[in-house]
């Protein structure tokens, strides 16, 4: 085992021991929070080094999740992806998504993340891609139903533009993963509850303009492949770090959210088979071990549950 390699492996450590330091909330089962940069690590490519100039390829991914009182959320989302000079790529991936609670139920077109990577060898067969992305809104998260505001939980889109930038390194059968968020300005959410009235399981966390923290993501991700070498396993450990707290707006007011700050702890194990038609076949579950007191934006994953399909191209 080289030093570099050991090195790496400390880093890594003490880095995920500083984001549980940081935070001041108490461990939680629940809240796999992904605003779109998580999951880039996903779609930015394996970080290949052959040759793939002019090559076209597109995933199909259908996601099931348990969010805020057990609202069901239901994704299919389809990626495009387009290789140019070698180490460029640009992807585009949307989804349609299904909510139901008990509040009623939406559906829609989520919000679009268009991105670009560069992938850059290093010595050793090491590599490094870099990647710079949007998240292109579909709507303003002001779905309402019977004429009263439904909270983020059942909003198809998070209603703002956000930027994305983020690196990966590859070494061997593990990759660490990199990247920054920020958000532009608020949606038009208008989801308040009512003050001493109302079931408390009816009632959801307030989103009224709600305007969102910036977003700090770390994962590590190792791959394990099986004796017949078709198949792998894999196990990832996904922080995510809002750095400011979130605001609503109340009465013409701007309240920040106490809790609304701090880390989301994820764990993520995967199953990966290659056919031999040369596709790829993924099952993925995540679910969190620590998270915010106040997540306004929806996002809350009590657990997650994904197969990803990739096509030979």
């Amino acid at each position: 085992m080289s030093l570099a390699y050991k090195t790496s492996k400390i880093v890594f450590l003490i880095s995920y021991i500083g984001f549980v330091l940081l935070s001041a909330q108490p461990t939680r089962a629940q809240g796999c929070s992904d605003a779109g940069a998580c999951s880039l690590a996903d779609h930015m490519g394996t970080g290949n080094s052959k040759k793939t100039t002019g090559k076209l390829s597109w995933r199909l991914e259908s996601t099931l999740g348990l969010g805020e009182k057990f609202v069901l959320n239901y994704q299919t989302l389809i990626q495009a992806q387009y290789a140019f000079k070698n180490t460029w790529a640009i992807t585009f991936r949307i989804p349609f998504t299904l909510v139901a609670g008990n509040l009623g139920a939406t559906a829609g077109f989520g919000d679009g993340i268009l991105s670009v990577n560069k992938m850059v060898m290093l010595k050793s067969q090491n590599r490094l891609i870099f990647i710079v992305a949007t998240r292109l809104k579909s709507n303003n998260a002001d779905k309402s139903l019977n004429g009263k505001p439904l909270p983020m939980a059942y909003q198809t889109s998070l209603g703002t533009y956000d930027v994305i930038g983020g690196i990966q390194f590859y070494h061997n059968s593990w990759n660490l993963y990199g990247a920054y968020l920020h958000s532009f300005g608020r949606n038009k959410n208008q989801y308040l509850n009512v003050p001493g009235k109302g079931n408390e399981r009816f009632n959801y966390f307030e989103s009224a303009y709600l305007k969102r923290g910036e977003d700090l993501i770390l994962r590590f991700r190792q791959i394990y492949s099986l004796r017949n070498s078709i198949n792998q396993i894999s196990f990832a450990v996904m922080s995510v770090y809002r750095l400011f707290g979130d605001s609503i707006i109340r009465d013409e007011r701007e309240e920040y959210m106490e809790g609304s700050r701090g880390l989301t702890l994820n764990l993520i194990f995967s199953y990966i088979t290659y056919t031999e038609k040369g596709s790829i076949v993924e099952w993925l579950i995540a679910f969190p071990v620590i998270d915010r007191k106040y997540r306004a934006d929806g996002l809350t994953r009590n657990f997650l549950v994904s197969l990803r399909f990739t096509p030979k191209v």
